[in-house]
């Protein structure tokens, strides 16, 4: 049997581990940082599930943010652990790991966000996911990993112009802050590619190339709003320069 004194211990040390399980989320909020990173409404929760509501980060809305900080994290103070965004037509899961100042890893990235924005003549509405198994963010944008997108966002103007939907998919990679990927897409009514060759403050510098089929290839009014969305006749095809505003 345990001595009175082994049974005081047995007791303190689980009305200590209790209380630092039982601790306000707000601590575990503060003692990672976010409440400097992220702006939120209010907060709940324990030190090991920080829940976060009313959350948007740089101005963009993110809804309510769940954290589930690692052990490590809460004796380093850099953040670490299981991080989930729900709501406001956003979603997303991932890993995430402060490996150096500002500097983050998403691991098992999941995320699907709405996309309403203009383009450059291009009214942007739908929806983008993307998912990556490794994905770098610092203060200098995009530094590591791959990923794959999917988006039906151009099949809102497409579709005003008798083109149907169109769903773009493909794959993308970050180096020295710079994302690049190409998309591509097809219907019965045209086909379409995207290439991101560079960044400007606040957008996307790609490169959009449309081939009409038959039923649109003639059309005066696609080539009028080909037109007006800068994109100019190579051939059968129509060619240009847009830009994505980033954030959506």
């Amino acid at each position: 049997m345990l001595s009175r004194n082994h049974l005081a211990l047995v007791f303190a040390a689980a009305f200590v581990l209790l209380f630092v399980v039982l601790m306000p989320a707000r601590l575990a909020v503060s003692w990672l940082g976010l409440d400097t990173r992220l702006s939120y409404s209010d907060v709940q929760g324990t030190l090991f599930h920080a829940e976060l509501s009313g959350a948007t980060y740089r101005g963009m809305p993110l809804g309510n943010v769940t954290v589930e900080p690692s052990l490590g994290a809460l004796f380093t103070g850099s953040l670490s652990g299981d991080v989930q965004v729900r709501g406001q037509g956003i979603s997303g899961s991932a890993v995430v790991r402060e490996t150096d100042a500002d500097i983050y890893s998403f691991t098992n990235l999941k995320l699907v966000t709405p996309v309403a924005a203009g383009a450059d003549g291009w009214p942007l509405r739908g929806s983008l996911s993307l998912t990556a198994s490794e994905l770098v963010l610092g203060p200098q944008g995009c530094m590591g990993g791959s990923f794959t997108l999917r988006t039906d966002a151009f099949s809102s103007a497409l579709s005003q112009l008798g083109a149907g939907e169109l769903v773009l998919v493909g794959d993308g990679a970050c180096l020295y802050g710079q994302p690049t990927m190409a998309l591509a897409g097809e219907n019965e009514q045209l086909s379409l590619t995207l290439n991101a060759k560079g960044m400007t403050p606040g957008t996307l510098v790609a490169e959009v190339t449309l081939i009409p089929k038959a039923a649109l290839a003639g059309r005066d009014d696609l080539q009028m709003a080909l037109n007006f969305a800068g994109l100019r006749r190579n051939g059968n095809a129509w060619a240009g320069e847009i830009h994505l505003p980033l954030g959506f």
